[in-house]
């Protein structure tokens, strides 16, 4: 599968009407050093990556392949898959991950692949609703 990070950085930035030294300055960096991760001089290590992800709100797969590996039925890599092997790569996908969660985050999970579209994007706005409360809830703890 190719890297496409350069390009989903700019991608990204520019869906999310950032400029260069905005997401430098939200990562701690110049802008400059955006720039020369979007023209291919250099590339970020993986906490940046982690961490842009996170700012955008997409997996870090997104960001280093240009798509999303545990949706399943966007990834090239099967695209020519018939609707029953999909549905067995899925399956052992999720539970390969199953580990990671708690269960009822698997359950979450699960729940989430399986919905309609606009239950998804009904899910990821509410979601991206709940981290913009994040910080300013840790803002005042600190206090």
């Amino acid at each position: 599968m190719e890297i496409k990070i350069a390009e989903m950085i700019k991608k990204m930035r520019e869906q999310n009407k950032m400029g260069q030294d905005e997401l430098g300055s939200r990562l701690g960096i110049s802008g400059k050093t955006i720039s020369s991760w979007e023209n291919k001089r250099s590339q970020p290590r993986m906490g940046m990556i982690k961490d842009m992800a996170n700012i955008f709100n997409v997996s870090t797969d997104m960001m280093v392949y240009g798509t999303d590996m545990i949706k399943g039925l966007e990834n090239t890599w099967y695209s020519d898959a018939t609707d029953k092997q999909k549905e067995n790569m899925k399956r052992r996908t999720l539970d390969d991950v199953k580990g990671w969660f708690d269960e009822e985050t698997y359950q979450l999970l699960v729940d989430y692949l399986s919905c309609s579209d606009e239950g998804k994007k009904w899910a990821n706005d509410r979601l991206r609703e709940a981290v913009k409360l994040y910080p300013k809830e840790k803002e005042d703890i600190k206090e």
